[in-house]
């Protein structure tokens, strides 16, 4: 017997459990990357994930209060959901914190400001749920302005860089313009 006697299976095998009939693509009209013809469509700003950027306060304060395996629980659920949709996942402050936003990972709270200009997520503050949004409110703001001029000091770099890296024509070497002198 032939295979298209069978549907195109090998070996007379039914397809159980799927509910959906299987379909014959033609060759060179697969979805495989490969397949395509011309580039891969890229992917919009909204899809792509967003950059995290950890204060560098976590490490040295935060994990004495919360603990080691609770910031790694803490971190994992940064990379899970932050990463993908960081207003869907957190609730927002109110004031004095207010423009930040909270997301909850077991005891831990994780306080976080979105930069949607950058496309990045600033994780300020892990700390224990009890006490977080009491004693350390000022502790978090001092660390979104911490993250501010850390950020700045960034772009300032990069746009000196940019700028050091395209060099400027002033004509031939040898040749001196006189403008009409």
């Amino acid at each position: 017997m032939s295979r298209e006697r069978h549907g195109g299976r090998s070996g007379g095998r039914q397809d159980r459990g799927r509910g959906t009939a299987s379909t014959h693509t033609p060759v060179g009209q697969g979805s495989h990357p490969s397949d395509a013809q011309g580039p891969a469509p890229s992917i919009p700003p909204e899809q792509k994930p967003w950059r995290l950027r950890y204060s560098e306060r976590i490490l040295d304060e935060d994990i004495d209060e919360v603990g080691h395996a609770a910031l790694a629980f803490a971190r994992t659920a940064c990379e899970k959901k932050l990463a993908k949709d960081p207003e869907g996942y957190g609730d927002p402050l109110r004031d004095p914190l207010h423009g930040l936003f909270k997301l909850k990972a077991s005891h831990v709270r994780i306080a976080y400001h979105i930069q949607a200009a950058a496309h990045e997520v600033w994780v300020l503050m892990m700390g224990n749920r009890r006490d977080i949004w009491d004693h350390d409110q000022a502790t978090i703001l001092d660390r979104m302005e911490e993250e501010r001029a850390r950020h700045g000091k960034e772009r300032d770099q990069a746009a000196r860089d940019a700028g050091a890296a395209k060099p400027k024509h002033r004509g031939p070497p040898g040749r001196r313009r006189d403008h009409g002198r």
